[in-house]
């Protein structure tokens, strides 16, 4: 029985909604304990990352926020890319021919929509 249910949870991503409405609703009720979790410096001094100013001179540090919106979503684009290049490209895929339209035409509107704004 347990198996079933983590099996939906995972199947249709309720932690990541759960874990989206979650961070929506503390970002709105306590936006300095959010932004203090979020761009808590892991690693100060370090090679990359995001540059903030510290005693009149500028470092880098490892935040959360920075690994998210740069490591984290390089690698999921990455491979959701890859699903729906196979998805496209295999004899067998699923977005062979009339099936690749919808799919075509929601990502093409998901870029040109926010480029227009």
């Amino acid at each position: 029985m347990v198996y079933r249910v983590w099996n939906f949870i995972t199947n249709y991503s309720l932690l990541l909604i759960l874990g989206a409405g979650i961070a929506l609703v503390w970002a709105n009720l306590d936006p300095k304990a959010y932004h203090a979790i979020v761009d808590y410096p892991l690693w100060k001094n370090s090679p990359i990352g995001v540059l903030v100013e510290e005693d009149g001179k500028m470092i880098r540090e490892i935040t959360p926020h920075w690994l998210v919106n740069d490591i984290f979503m390089a690698f999921f684009f990455a491979i959701a890319a890859k699903e729906v290049w196979e998805a496209v490209i295999l004899r067998e895929g699923s977005l062979r021919g009339k099936k690749a339209m919808t799919p075509l035409f929601a990502t093409a509107g998901g870029m040109l929509g926010p480029i227009s704004v």
